[in-house]
């Protein structure tokens, strides 16, 4: 419940508000104790008896005598990275095994900012060395639309000229997105922590909440361009009909038009750059039902299989930009 108390004016230029009892007694905060005051970016004041412009440092202890599962200690090091842990310690009563310090070591290496700082016969430290605001949200969202858009490029050319060579980029650079959505969550979660960290990001509460499913819908564009490179591979060497790449190809244009008019137009906080996107869905829609954007099935039922394949992938990718798109008015509005 809201309570309000009015401003008093002592002296010639000094004012004063009472603080409710209740919550003076609830913190035992003393006469003479200090507090600590933070101006939001809306204008509002944070009143705390802890220290605001200090993180405290989040440490974590993983047992790994109770983890048996390797993909389950990935799943376990991953969260505590994004719920913002800057100490994540890996114990064991016995010696911990090569084969799992470097499993350690790999995982580590996909998170932007940590780094294994110790390590023991039975203990691995990894350390978040990264400075909350050193790499702005917006350009980590940047980013990570210009690598998973150079994916789906890649991606579609190589399935419609069968192209196995320039795949093996494809699957690297999903793991580059990967990494700049776990950092894109992280910063978001120790921002809705600390308001000082908030500040630092030079977003309000609002705004970061519209951050993470943009990122979570780039991070799904590029694992859909890493399913139309797998099917490249799956095609073992047959060829695409030229009309039908043709086909795929302007479908996948119309589909990265979409989500770089979503992701411009979120960055830029344009209301217009959405309302194209929109338009461009509706159009590629408008093409795909009355006909004027088709194809003839193929009579080879493996390749068949596969372009399916690839047009189910496209249809999610437009189905992700128009996400971004929706978020982009929202944070507009």
């Amino acid at each position: 419940m809201a309570i309000k108390r009015k401003v008093q004016l002592t002296g010639r230029s000094t004012y004063t508000l009472s603080l409710p009892r209740d919550w003076i007694d609830r913190l035992k905060i003393e006469q003479g104790d200090e507090l600590s005051i933070l101006e939001l970016e809306d204008g509002n004041l944070l009143i705390s008896k802890e220290e605001l412009t200090v993180s405290r440092e989040k440490e974590v202890v993983i047992d790994l005598d109770e983890i048996e599962d390797e993909d389950l200690l990935e799943k376990i090091i991953i969260s505590k990275y994004l719920a913002g842990y800057s100490k994540t310690t890996i114990r064991s009563n016995k010696e911990i095994p090569s084969r799992i310090s470097k499993i350690v070591s790999s995982i580590v290496n996909n998170l932007i900012g940590s780094e294994i700082i110790s390590e023991g016969l039975n203990h691995i430290e990894i350390r978040d060395l990264a400075i909350h605001g050193e790499f702005p949200i917006d350009k980590a969202v940047r980013r990570a639309h210009l690598i998973a858009r150079n994916m789906q490029k890649i991606a579609i050319e190589s399935f419609i000229n069968s192209d196995s060579d320039n795949v093996s980029d494809v699957f690297e650079r999903e793991d580059s997105v990967d990494r700049l959505y776990f950092l894109i969550r992280r910063e978001i979660t120790s921002a809705l922590e600390n308001p000082t960290i908030l500040k630092e990001l030079n977003m309000n509460s609002r705004e970061v909440l519209y951050v993470y499913p943009v990122a979570k819908s780039l991070e799904k564009i590029a694992d859909h361009s890493e399913s139309i490179a797998q099917a490249c591979l799956d095609l073992q060497g047959k060829k695409v009909d030229k009309k039908i790449g043709e086909y795929l190809l302007n479908y996948s244009k119309e589909a990265m038009e979409i989500h770089t008019q979503a992701i411009l137009s979120f960055l830029g906080k344009r209301r217009d750059l959405a309302v194209k996107a929109l338009n461009v869905f509706d159009a590629l829609n408008q093409k795909l039902e009355d006909g004027t954007l088709n194809r003839e099935r193929v009579s080879d039922i493996d390749v068949e299989i596969q372009i399916q394949f690839v047009e189910r992938n496209l249809d999610r990718i437009c189905g992700y930009g128009m996400d971004i798109a929706e978020m982009a008015i929202d944070r507009i509005h």
